[in-house]
């Protein structure tokens, strides 16, 4: 009985055991409810620039990359990966004094490489309920500058920083064509990713002025991934019917 037992165990983790590789695209999307969707602060009287304000909204950006699973159990997996992530931002400078309003937008690339632990909740057949929850190290790629008439402006790149990630999506295993993965993430930043500043050149008296601000890299996707059908490792991934 025992060695009945031991080997009826022993196939089903061979069945569940297996390594799967895929592709991902991921559309960034500003949210208020983040609360870094829109940043703004105005100079002080210490600094001598009381009359500047500086705003950033954040537009759609988009994010890709390839992704590696391991599969475990029938309910548990581990997933890591690349992804190259490219944020959106508008900059708009204001002289307070003379409602001057000046602005241009601006790309920040930096690379993730995520760890996440993955539970599935079967819904049917062939269609299962994922969440996740794991660490980011995220890498700054570089520097971005650029000027208007009445500004300069530099946004200096924080090279290294983590994340906390967090996922809920479905995905349909097809019987021979791969897996289609639809869900959200978001992804919390441990600090800022860059700080922004700008020197404003007042046109009407000559002077000048700085301020800066960092930039929060916190954002919400829309997860599209494919799964291909043949493992890594060659061990044929689960295809039986009618098993929980």
């Amino acid at each position: 009985m025992l060695f009945c037992v031991f080997g009826e165990v022993r196939a089903q983790q061979n069945e569940y055991n297996f390594i799967t590789a895929g592709l991902t695209i991921r559309p960034i999307i500003p949210s208020d409810f983040l609360q870094t969707a829109t940043i703004q602060v105005t100079g002080n009287t210490a600094d001598e620039n009381e009359y500047l304000r500086l705003t950033l909204e954040q537009r759609v950006g988009y994010s890709f990359g390839m992704v590696v699973r391991k599969n475990f159990t029938r309910r548990f997996a581990m997933e890591t990966g690349v992804n190259y992530v490219n944020r959106g931002y508008d900059v708009r400078v204001t002289d307070l004094d003379s409602s001057q309003t000046d602005e241009v937008d601006f790309n920040i690339a930096s690379y993730e490489i995520p760890v996440m632990a993955i539970v599935y909740i079967r819904l049917g057949e062939q269609l299962y309920m994922n969440t996740a929850l794991g660490l980011s190290l995220d890498i700054g790629a570089r520097a971005v500058a650029n000027n208007t008439r009445f500004f300069d402006h530099f946004t200096a790149i924080r090279k290294f920083n983590g994340g906390i990630i967090a996922n809920l999506g479905v995905e349909w295993r097809t019987e021979f064509s791969g897996t289609i993965y639809v869900g959200a993430t978001y992804h919390q930043l441990t600090g800022p990713i860059a700080d922004t500043k700008i020197n404003y050149f007042r046109t009407s008296s000559g002077s000048d002025a700085s301020i800066e601000t960092p930039l929060n890299g916190t954002y919400l996707t829309l997860d599209l991934r494919y799964y291909f059908h043949e493992s890594l490792d060659g061990k044929r991934p689960r295809r039986k019917r009618n098993r929980d």
